[in-house]
């Protein structure tokens, strides 16, 4: 997860008429800021920097000096406009994620944000519930059906779920209100180095997957506050044809999102 630099290139396809939820109010947002030009983004930027980390060995004394921890706020005097944020471990009922930042910490920092005018988006890289290895093992490319209604992990994913969900619905702000948030699931899911990569499942399974997702989150009271993002990888096979195999469907999506890496 910690990369260098990430750059998502996003087409909104929703514009509510009358925006009257969370979700549809960050849409609306969204694209009214689309006319003004690009808003910059960092992958948990309140967590650690180049030469700080509130969450591992490395000194904080940057945090000390400023009382702000933000490489972005450091250069330009402003926090980023997007601050991004990856579930990977709550599954397990684990107290930090994949990158070693504590959940509570994350809740704290996504109010913060949002209270401060910025935008939130979401990921989520859960480990591979069929083999027990993390989200990058590919050993088993049955993982996925393996998870689907009647698949011998469907009760383990359920609950995974379940643990997703009851931590979405604690994003809420100092009044108690929801946080409106981007949410991109199975990212990257064109490429095959994740669990619910191209190789590792059809299309179909696919589908069912994001669709079986989707369902259970928004059952839980959440579809208010979600603006759904499908964020395949930047590859040099993007054709219509090959992007319309897995697109989950135009009911189902409100941004599209590219994973672009530069190398």
């Amino acid at each position: 997860m910690k990369r260098v630099l990430i750059s998502c290139m996003a087409a909104l396809l929703l514009m509510p008429c009358f925006a009257k939820t969370p979700a549809q109010k960050l849409i609306k947002r969204l694209q009214q800021l689309e006319q003004r030009g690009y808003m910059f983004g960092h992958q948990d930027d309140p967590f650690y920097g180049t030469t700080w980390s509130r969450i591992g060995n490395m000194p904080d004394s940057m945090c000390a000096q400023t009382d702000v921890c933000s490489d972005t706020y450091l250069v330009t005097g402003d926090f980023p406009a997007v601050m991004g944020f990856d579930l990977g471990g709550i599954e397990k009922g684990d107290s930090r994620n994949l990158d070693s930042v504590p959940f509570t910490m994350i809740r704290e920092e996504i109010r913060k944000h949002h209270e401060r005018g910025g935008v939130i988006t979401i990921s989520w890289h859960p480990r591979n519930p069929l083999t027990g290895g993390n989200a990058w093992d590919v050993k088993n490319n049955q993982t996925v059906r393996s998870i689907l209604p009647n698949g011998e992990k469907h009760a383990l994913f359920s609950e995974w779920m379940k643990r997703v969900a009851d931590f979405l619905l604690t994003l809420t702000d100092s009044k108690g209100q929801p946080i409106p948030f981007i949410l991109r699931p199975w990212h990257e899911y064109n490429g095959s180095w994740f669990w619910w990569g191209e190789k590792n499942c059809t299309a179909e399974d696919f589908r069912s997957l994001w669709n079986m997702f989707q369902d259970y989150v928004n059952s839980r009271g959440l579809k208010k506050n979600i603006v759904w993002s499908c964020s395949p990888n930047l590859q040099g096979n993007h054709t219509l044809s090959h992007f319309m195999e897995r697109w989950p469907g135009d009911d189902r999506v409100d941004l599209v999102g590219e994973d672009a890496y530069q190398k």
